[in-house]
Order: C-alpha cells, then structure tokens, then sequence
C-alpha cells in the first residue's frame, strides 16, 4: 500500500513539472513572436488584403457583408483590429466586405399623381427628380405620363426617378406634335399632310441602332403643342460612308 502511494505521489509532483515546463514553453513561443503593426486593408480587395497582411506574418478572416454605395463590392469596408493597431504576429484581422450599393426595383408611377407618385417612390428608397410637362390626350392633368428609368428595371437605393407631368389636352388652336423617334419619314410626312403641318428635314445622323431613313431626333419635342401652320425640324439616321 505503501508503495503505491509513493508512486501516486511521483505522478502528481511530475506531472506538475509538465504541466509547468509545458505552460513556460507555450509562453515562450507567444512572447517571442514580434509586434506588429496593423496595416490599413480598407478599400482592398481580399486578395491584396490577403498578400499584404501574409507579408507581415498576420491573417485575414471575413466577418461579414454590407452594403456601400462608395465602395465596390468585393472590397474591404472595415477592420479590425484597426489600422495603426500593435498586435502579435499570428494574429487574426476580421474584415467586412462591401456588397456595392444597395438597388431596388423602380415602381411604376405612370398614370399617378405627382404627390402619389412621390409617396410611391420613397417607399421604394427611391426618390422624385425632375419634373417636366407635356400635353396628352392620354392622360388627363397632372398626371404622370412617362418616367426615366422605365418601371422593373433596378436601380440603386436612393437614386431619382424623373417624370413626365400631362398638361392635359392640347388647345383646340394647337395641334400635339407626337414621338417621331425611330419612326419613318415617310410615316411623319402623312401626319404633316393630315394636320397642314410643314416636315423640315434638318439634318442626317450616322446611328447603327436605327435603320436607315428613321427619325433619330425632333424640335419641337413630342408633347409639344404647335401653331397648325407650325413646322417640325427632323433628324434622320444615314448609313455609315
């Protein structure tokens, strides 16, 4: 009995030694390990980050995403530790990655108000712009009748969606110019004919997207009203020399 409690007290005192000889050594190796100082990651893609904190005996661990319409996405947005810090070699940067900005979906608005329509967009995150008048017999006063960018296309948080007011019905003395953007001249002419209107064909235009002879730009613009002995000035796309 006695023997074995001599042994049982030979384990214990070396196993303290050990315990002890491997707690010194564990401390040796941390306090060995040179300072640092934490570089500024901020702006960088994760593989700059990645060679940049490699070179300084440091790691990179991604602690999340968020959205940033200043930094593109795929970059670093923050840190920590921060810049500047004094950390061991070995020791773990945490960054978070920019997602870009954050877009949303443009709602319709044509046919609304301009006060419903501004209600509309905000609840979207998005916001009125410019407002400019036009006369329609489609849409009665002060209705919305066009807007830019067009409804489902998306589009970035907080971005300004202009719109295109009705004045109402043009004046019985005037006669409403429509849109002959990417119309023939030959359908412009028979609506000059019908309404006593003069064709003015300015200028041509070399524009690969429109076919040859199409109307690329007008004065007035469409949803003007002009005197019915007015004049529309056209553009007209030419095929490339």
């Amino acid at each position: 009995m006695k023997k074995i409690f001599e042994w049982l007290l030979w384990f214990v005192i070396l196993s303290i030694f050990g315990f002890l000889g491997f707690n010194r050594l564990i401390n040796a190796l941390v306090h060995h390990k040179k300072e640092v100082q934490v570089p500024n990651l901020t702006g960088k893609s994760i593989v700059d980050a990645l060679h940049i904190s490699s070179t300084m005996n440091l790691y990179i661990q991604k602690a999340g995403e968020d959205f940033n319409p200043l930094i593109p996405a795929g970059m670093i947005i923050s840190q920590m530790p921060l810049p500047g810090s004094v950390v061991k070699e070995g020791k773990v940067i945490k960054v978070v990655i920019s997602a870009g900005g954050e877009v949303v979906y443009v709602p319709k608005v044509i046919g609304e108000t301009v006060r419903s329509a501004q209600l509309i967009l905000r609840k979207e995150g998005l916001d009125l712009g410019e407002q400019t008048q036009k006369y329609s017999s489609d849409f009665g006063k002060g209705r919305v009748i066009a807007q830019y960018p067009v409804p489902n296309r998306s589009f970035p948080r907080g971005g300004m969606v202009n719109i295109i007011v009705s004045l109402g019905n043009v004046p019985q003395d005037k006669i409403l110019v429509p849109d002959f953007t990417g119309r023939s001249i030959v359908e412009a002419e028979e609506w000059a004919f019908t309404y006593g209107i003069s064709i003015s064909s300015v200028g041509k235009v070399n524009d690969s997207h429109l076919s040859v002879n199409s109307i690329v730009r007008q004065v007035p613009d469409w949803g003007s009203a002009i005197d019915k002995t007015g004049c529309v000035e056209l553009w007209i796309s030419a095929p490339e020399e």
